[in-house]
């Protein structure tokens, strides 16, 4: 269930309201600002974000870091970015460092192009890179 995990980081702090008062929640990947103030993991950045009322949801999900035993003096000095092409921000971005000799970047999705498939990383590979990117979506 998707928002399982935000119900028990909104409980953790739900506690110090009166339990009567409503919310307003945005699941997800908020890319539009909400209508009336929400409470979201992440929002647009524009001048007129105000409504978009950012908490710490889905914690273990975003903000569980596990242990890494490599300096980062010691991880290949180059970022890495693995994922599927399903918004244009990602193509753009690989389009713009495909031949940068400091970043490996493609999809390992049989389904994309052939000049921008990468094989596949685990996490524990993607870790050996001083610098992951995460892309919107």
């Amino acid at each position: 269930n998707f928002g399982s995990m935000y119900y028990y980081d909104l409980k953790e702090f739900a506690r110090y309201f009166d339990r009567h008062l409503l919310i307003d929640l945005e699941f997800g990947d908020v890319v539009d600002v909400p209508a009336v103030p929400s409470i979201v993991k992440d929002r647009p950045i524009r001048n007129d974000n105000g409504n978009a009322v950012i908490m710490k949801l889905d914690k273990f999900r975003h903000f569980n870091m596990p242990k890494d035993n490599l300096s980062f003096a010691d991880k290949r000095p180059m970022a890495v970015w693995r994922g599927h092409f399903n918004n244009p921000i990602r193509k753009r971005f690989v389009d713009a460092v495909r031949d940068l000799p400091s970043c490996d970047a493609g999809s390992p999705k049989p389904s994309a192009p052939e000049n921008y498939r990468k094989p596949y990383l685990t996490i524990a590979h993607q870790r050996q890179f001083r610098y992951i990117v995460s892309l919107e979506g």
